[in-house]
């Protein structure tokens, strides 16, 4: 069915400013194309909602609100929604193109210890902020995570999430939504459900990745989704034994049992990312096979004095100073110095994501104590714009970054020979 579905769609369907090219997958209500953005000169993704189900009112609806939902979130880890739009009776959202597979692949190839945990926590930042935004998934699965180029996460699909008012039409009492093989208890037996359901999925998709197959099968659909409700949490096998706790408490049959938020989630997980490497500060590891990591070094300074800062190129492409600095006898102050190289848009993007990661940490680490950020960017000048951009956007979400507000926060752009081009602070 899905053959004739697919030769006809490409055939009919003319998008304007963007050139369809090879599909790229397909879901229950909608293929997958690449395509080129003709006014960016870009590849993207079109999602492109099934023609034979565009008389249906309620996935029409459900197709839409993906759209709507995904592009209020402005995430790292979150795919970004370009364009939404209609064409005829064909419906279509326009993605960024992540050219990385699935999490399912790197799963059947095998992951590391270390790749698990940074996965893990990529995912639970993404899910903090979406949660933050009042929005839960609902259908996390490896099939839904997928990497760009550096081999960062990025969530999927909110094709079916939850975000209040907006989706009471859209479900039913007591109607099963989601996939059961990662369903929490409370989605299984077709209950109202909270974030806490997607850290539940989360635990998982955490159990897959080191055993290699789901932890609940069975012959049907209604059987697995039984067993979520009735099963106590798998045993992982010896040698992933300090995964367990970690486990135990995404996989608690009671809400209140497991981690509250994503924050909670992506500490203790960066705190056996540490245990397992023997380091306090620095975890060093890939996030997939036959990749380099991204170059990062980290330093902790004790000093009774501000630290003076070279503006000279940084030896590396991203470094972290966390600096200490004593008022009092007892009153400590913690400042967070980030120093970017770019060469790119795309290199700038990456880093972007790992700003907002190590700022998210700094705060959660030292709270009330945590009062200077410093980020310095050294590039090329055409970089300035989409640098200040950045940072402007990442300000605007006060629920998730509204701390920098707290913060003398301060930003330096130097072009690559050091000198300055911008210099703004608490702007």
């Amino acid at each position: 069915m899905f053959k004739g579905v697919v030769v006809r769609f490409k055939m009919d369907i003319t998008i304007p400013g963007y050139t369809l090219g090879k599909q790229l997958g397909r879901g229950g209500m909608s293929l997958v194309y690449l395509a080129h953005q003709q006014n960016m000169d870009r590849p993207v993704a079109i999602k492109i909602f099934t023609p034979t189900l565009v008389s249906e009112q309620e996935f029409v609806q459900r197709f839409l609100q993906e759209a709507k939902t995904v592009a209020t979130l402005n995430h790292a880890h979150i795919i970004p929604v370009y364009d939404v739009g209609q064409v005829d009776q064909h419906y279509y959202i326009v993605m960024e193109y992540l050219p990385g597979l699935t999490l399912s692949h790197w799963i059947h190839v095998g992951l590391e210890p270390l790749e698990v945990l940074e996965i893990i926590q990529q995912v639970a930042s993404a899910l903090y902020y979406s949660h933050r935004k009042g929005i839960v998934h609902r259908d996390i699965k490896p099939e839904n995570i997928m990497f760009r180029e550096d081999n960062s996460a990025v969530l999927m699909d909110f094709g079916i999430a939850s975000s209040g008012a907006i989706d009471e039409n859209l479900t039913l009492d007591g109607q099963m939504i989601g996939t059961p093989a990662y369903m929490s208890p409370e989605q299984a037996k077709g209950k109202q459900v909270d974030h806490r359901s997607d850290l539940y999925s989360l635990g998982v998709v955490l159990y897959e990745m080191l055993v290699k197959k789901p932890p609940f099968i069975a012959d049907d659909e209604i059987a697995v989704a039984l067993m979520q409700v009735t099963e106590a949490v798998p045993v992982l096998p010896e040698k992933n034994k300090s995964f367990q706790v970690l486990l135990n408490r995404l996989m608690a049959k009671d809400v209140e049992d497991r981690f509250q938020n994503g924050l909670e989630l992506g500490k203790v997980a960066k705190q056996l990312s540490e245990l397992l490497t023997g380091k306090n500060k620095t975890i060093e590891g890939r996030v997939m096979k036959n990749h380099e990591p991204q170059a990062l070094a980290l330093q902790d300074i004790d000093s009774t004095d501000e630290q003076q800062r070279s503006s000279s190129l940084p030896s590396k492409n991203f470094q972290v100073e966390i600096t200490s600095m004593r008022k009092a006898i007892v009153f400590r102050r913690y400042s967070i110095c980030i120093k970017i190289v770019s060469d790119d848009v795309a290199q700038l993007n990456v880093q972007m994501s790992q700003v907002m990661d190590r700022l998210l940490d700094w705060y959660a680490e030292y709270d009330s104590k945590a009062k200077v950020v410093e980020l310095q960017f050294y590039c090329k000048p055409w970089l300035l714009e989409p640098i200040e951009k950045s940072i402007e956007k990442m300000r605007e979400a006060e629920d998730v970054y509204g701390f920098l507000q707290k913060t003398d926060f301060s930003l330096s752009v130097f072009d690559l020979s050091g000198v300055n081009m911008v210099q703004r602070v608490n702007f």
